[in-house]
């Protein structure tokens, strides 16, 4: 399949239909899932009284503590949208990296985006490039928090205690960095009483493609037994690359290089204080833009004029927490700075039908990229009927960039474009929640609260300097104040240990952002498209009804779940050429509904589990210039880079083979639907990924043999002007781990 830009047919991806053949389509899909897991029920009810009497299987739900409210409860007692990985059944699905557990959580999927740059999306709410991230992230409590910049952290899954996925606006607790939802990564803690090491080491290979590996090891010393104690965790990995490059010579140049080493200390003088501190630095290199084709059979990079270029990124992140046992309540500071940098160079080319082929050279900087954080909080720890969190928060981060885009072809557009921008933002928050149980815990009702204050500072310096003339363009000076008042008001029902109901409705914010001058000119210049300065503030009404209940024992979770969130100047943001481009669209709207399943079965060491979704993400009213920006798109489309459904169904399998050696069997298969693209009438294919794993371990080893889209489907994953975005071959690897005791 060849895919050329601008080629609609070339592409083999399908025009937008009518918005009810979409919605058919979105209803055919939740109707087989529906229908899948009430067969799965069914054949179940068989074995209830097996299930019953089985006692060496664990029940899914037993030990599983969340901290979705920041304090830790049991996940039953959580009435929101949240998903819980270990770290143990991480390892198990293979998830290596942050960006694979995309396709574990029901309507999560990652828009047009490398390695250095992913950018969420958690119920459409996060399908942008532009502005601070519409999905939080805390790394340990330390929030991955960039100004001006979505992208989330790039974090390996070696050595992790757990990561909790929290689907919806977390604007009480988490601010208005958590507009789509939190992710929460919580790495092992050091050992107070014993000596825990391990190492792994894998290489795979990917079809058609280059070759990778991964090395990572892990040390937790107790120092002092039960008072102090260290852990050291690294590695090192390489992601094969598949493409090759029309002007540049060689093959798999979309290869990236990783490199990560933390290091963490816990003091507990008692069991009335706990001192953590965190430290962690991580390297990435990309050695192209990997992410953008102009065909995926064969895979081929963009034109790049001979500038191949690359990405490089580090990352260092400090954190410091200390909790103290207060009686009545728990005090909680936490405490973090990070620093960031980012560069990138590389060549672009794109046509045009009436001014013909564009060459462009681009470079952009951030360096010293700053984020400072503070949080104190009081959590009570009452066994009465009223549990209650309060704090204060304080964020302040910096961000400078500098872009420079040369115009080379055609000669009459020869032009240096160059933008000076620097972001600087001081962010206060008061905060808290509180809720009492009526009925013996039958009826807990929750109302929260957050006032949040965003002092932010843009200033932008342009030119174009074209034919020996600089042209100065207007500059931002920008000072602006955004604050809003979130409120969160949610409602437990829990008939019974195994029974929970939930209705939330809550508030999401994001700051507003401002497009740079010299890219609103040309823009206007090349495109006609006219285009302001300033973007206003985003806000979200999300509504959600859900439940989660425990069958057969334990044996059976179910979580079901529908939503409706009403946006207000939706923050959205592409790419137009090499112009990156802001705009708000007035109104859009979502709903949706999604479903997870996870079942230990009668067959002793057999467990099925099932998630599925289907989005409606909608604009319902636009201006003409965001009109002429999303060309194609009408009132009551779906939102680019938003997937109206996806499902995944797995099967994992465990048996005792000889000794005390165990073997494991993981299958899952994974489709999702396309994306529409940001300024084209196009949509990118369906994808899908057959995955396999097969695991041999006993308590210190363990060898496994991998496959991932065993099916070999080629993609696109998605489209982003009109440019196919890869979509990985089909890969296959060995991992051997070692644990020492």
């Amino acid at each position: 399949m060849n895919i050329t830009v601008g080629k609609a047919d070339a592409l083999g991806c399908d025009r937008w239909g009518s918005k009810q053949a979409r919605l058919a389509g979105v209803a055919r899909t939740w109707v087989t899932i529906t229908g899948v897991t009430l067969i799965g029920l069914g054949g179940l009810s068989a074995g209830v009284a097996y299930a019953e009497q089985e006692q060496s299987q664990r029940s899914i739900i037993e030990e599983v503590v969340v901290t979705a409210n920041k304090r830790d409860e049991g996940i039953m007692e959580v009435a929101q949208s949240v998903q819980y990985f270990s770290g143990e059944s991480l390892d198990a699905s293979g998830v290596q990296n942050l960006d694979h557990i995309v396709r574990l959580i029901p309507g999560v999927s990652l828009p047009a985006s490398s390695a250095s740059t992913r950018t969420y999306n958690i119920r459409g709410t996060g399908a942008v490039t532009i502005n601070d991230s519409a999905v939080g992230f805390y790394v340990d409590g330390m929030p991955h928090y960039i100004v001006d910049l979505p992208f989330g952290p790039d974090t390996e899954v070696f050595d992790m205690e757990s990561i909790q996925v929290l689907r919806g606006p977390q604007g009480t607790l988490y601010g208005q960095g958590a507009q789509g939802g939190t992710i929460l990564i919580t790495t092992a803690q050091p050992d107070l009483e014993r000596f825990r090491a391990r190492v792994r080491a894998g290489a795979s290979h990917m079809h058609e493609g280059g070759d990778g590996h991964t090395y990572d090891a892990s040390i937790s010393v107790p120092l002092i037994e039960d008072v102090l104690a260290v852990s050291l965790t690294g590695g090192i990995s390489r992601d094969p690359g598949l493409a090759e490059a029309f002007d540049v010579p060689g093959s798999d140049l979309d290869e990236d290089d990783r490199s990560y080493v933390r290091l963490k200390a816990l003091w507990q003088p008692s069991d009335k204080l706990s001192v953590t501190g965190h430290v962690q630095h991580r390297d990435l290199e990309e050695t192209s833009n990997r992410s953008f084709y102009v065909s995926v059979d064969p895979p081929l990079l963009g034109p790049t004029g001979g500038n191949l270029g690359g990405t490089e990124t580090e990352l260092d992140m400090y954190g410091l927490t200390i909790d103290w046992d207060a009686g009545f309540a728990t005090l909680t500071s936490a405490t973090s700075y990070m620093k960031y940098d980012y560069a990138f160079d590389g060549g672009f080319s794109f046509s045009d039908p009436n001014l013909g082929e564009f060459l462009i050279n681009s470079t952009l900087d951030r360096e010293d990229v700053k984020t400072f954080n503070q949080e104190l909080r009081l959590t009570s720890n009452g066994d009465g009927p009223w549990d209650w969190i309060t704090g204060v928060s304080y964020t302040r981060g910096e961000i400078p960039v500098i872009g420079v885009d040369e115009t080379i072809l055609p000669a009459a557009f020869a032009s240096i474009s160059t933008n000076q921008a620097k972001t600087e933002s001081k962010q206060m928050a008061v905060f808290g929640e509180v809720s009492r149980s009526f009925m013996d815990g039958l009826i807990t009702p929750l109302i929260g609260l957050r006032y949040f204050r965003d002092d932010r500072e843009k200033n932008i310096v342009s030119s174009i300097e074209s034919f020996g003339f600089e042209i100065p363009l207007d500059a931002v000076d920008e000072d602006d104040r955004f604050s809003l008042v979130s409120p969160r008001f949610n409602l437990r029902i829990t008939p019974s240990d195994d029974a929970m109901f939930f209705l939330n409705i809550s508030r999401g914010f994001r700051s507003g952002t401002f497009n740079s001058p010299g890219d609103v000119s040309q823009v206007d210049a090349l495109f006609g498209i006219p285009l302001d300065v300033a973007v206003p503030e985003s806000t979200v009404w999300n509504y959600e009804l859900g439940g989660r209940f425990s069958l057969l024992g334990g044996n059976l979770l179910i979580e079901p779940s529908v939503y409706i969130a009403d946006y207000e100047d939706y923050q959205f943001g592409g790419s137009l050429g090499t112009f990156i481009v802001r705009i708000g669209i007035e109104e859009v709207k979502a709903t949706g509904a999604e479903l997870l399943l996870q079942s230990q079965t009668p067959v002793q060491g057999l467990s099925l589990s099932l998630i599925g979704s289907a989005n409606s993400t909608e604009i319902e009213d636009f201006d003409p210039a965001t009109d002429a920006l999303l060309a194609g798109l009408d009132d009551g489309e779906q939102l680019p880079y938003v997937p109206e459904w996806d499902y995944r169904i797995g099967v994992d399998y465990e048996r005792p083979v000889m000794g005390d050696w165990t073997a494991y069997v993981n299958a899952s298969y994974y489709r999702r639907d396309g994306q529409t693209d940001f300024n084209f009438p196009l949509s990118s294919p369906v994808v899908s990924d057959l995955s396999l794993r097969l695991a041999l371990a006993n308590q210190n080893w363990r060898a496994t043999l991998w496959g991932k889209n065993l099916s070999d489907n080629e993609g696109p994953s998605s489209l982003a002007g009109g440019v196919p975005v890869r979509w990985d071959r089909r890969s296959v690897g060995v991992t051997l781990e070692y644990t020492f005791e």
